[in-house]
């Protein structure tokens, strides 16, 4: 994977091998039976996975199902949807394979950073790929990153002109050293900016009558905080992140988004061709990500909105200097955001349900 001029993508394999994939089969398969695990999921990522051929996707799903058998499994693509088909279309569909959109928000938008070669922009093609998606399955789902270049309104607008379902929205990958290079956003050193932009946009999203509205994970998932349920995603939250990097030349890793923190990052020395998964999974890395939500600093530990916010993304966190013991670059939009679904979560509640659910606040 690469990510922020991380390239040591550069130095692995652009597919991954029928021998990585069996030793990763069969070393999944003794972990799973060693811990009792009943439950998998398979995200294929990239890069873009589907510039890998349809026969890889056969070869790894039947592997799967034959090494794993008793264990449900579950299979998700993340695709940019530039390469995405009637012919894909049919072939997901006929294995299950649930897929989720990368796009960023409207044309002028999107168009300015996903291109082509030759500097074409890419949004008609996704538009293109949304709609095929929702013909076969009945619903979408997109992946986004929070751009202060548009506003809210032209923001969830498109979102409805595209007819995306569910979508995730998530904060730039920077630090508090992010290298002005990869910063693109002019308002990131604005503290409470990003809160505030998704403040506006949650109040479109929470006011539109529409019965077919969009789910936005993000919001949802904070109102089941607020009100004392269980959510847990890299930056929600206080469970585990139970995720982790299988590389084409069998490398295991954290995830891609810690790869913002320099070159080579994420890189242990653990290798599925030379190493099990206990072993693998018991690097520093690999841990501090996994636990991430209770291994925060002492800051984060006496605020009052740790168990909705669980110190936001790892790689939020990092600095030269300190490592990960520092509060998440984006804390004041997690302030801003997690107080005004607050305010109007409870606004809506009797008095006796605001005094329930304080707890869980």
């Amino acid at each position: 994977m690469y990510n922020l001029g991380d390239l040591t993508y550069k130095n692995q394999p652009k597919i991954i091998s029928d021998e990585v994939v069996d030793s990763f089969l069969k070393k999944l398969k003794d972990y799973l039976e060693k811990n009792n695990g009943t439950h998998f999921q398979f995200i294929f990522h990239g890069g873009e996975p589907l510039l890998a051929p349809m026969e890889w996707y056969k070869y790894f799903i039947s592997s799967a199902e034959q090494m794993l058998n008793g264990v449900k499994i579950r299979f998700t693509l993340q695709t940019n949807g530039v390469l995405y088909n009637e012919k894909w279309a049919n072939f997901l569909q006929e294995n299950k394979i649930y897929s989720s959109f990368s796009w960023d928000g409207p044309k002028q938008i999107h168009d300015k950073f996903r291109v082509y070669h030759n500097n074409k922009g890419s949004y008609d093609e996704v538009k293109s790929a949304l709609a095929l998606y929702k013909s076969k399955f009945g619903h979408v789902s997109g992946l986004t990153v929070l751009n202060d270049e548009v506003t809210p309104s032209e923001y969830y607008t498109n979102v409805k002109e595209l007819g995306i379902t569910h979508f995730t929205i998530i904060f730039p990958q920077l630090h508090h050293d992010t290298d002005e290079q990869f910063n693109h956003f002019e308002n990131s050193k604005t503290s409470g900016f990003f809160g505030k932009w998704l403040a506006e946009l949650f109040d479109i999203w929470w006011f539109d009558r529409d019965k077919d509205k969009p789910v936005i994970h993000y919001f949802a998932n904070i109102i089941t905080l607020l009100l004392g349920g269980e959510a847990t995603s890299e930056g929600l939250g206080s469970g585990e992140n139970n995720v982790v990097v299988l590389e084409t030349n069998g490398d295991i890793e954290t995830t891609t988004a810690l790869k913002s923190c320099g070159p080579a990052f994420t890189k242990e020395g653990n290798n599925i061709l030379t190493h099990t998964i206990e072993e693998s999974i018991d690097s520093d890395l690999i841990k501090l990500f996994v636990y991430s939500h209770k291994e925060v600093s002492q800051n984060c530990k006496e605020c009052s909105l740790l168990k909705i916010c669980g110190g936001g993304r790892l790689n939020e966190r990092y600095s030269y200097q300190n490592g990960f013991d520092n509060p998440s670059v984006y804390c004041n939009d997690y302030k801003v955001i997690i107080h005004h679904i607050k305010e109007r979560l409870f606004s809506t509640l009797t008095k006796e349900e605001r005094e329930y659910y304080e707890v869980a606040y």
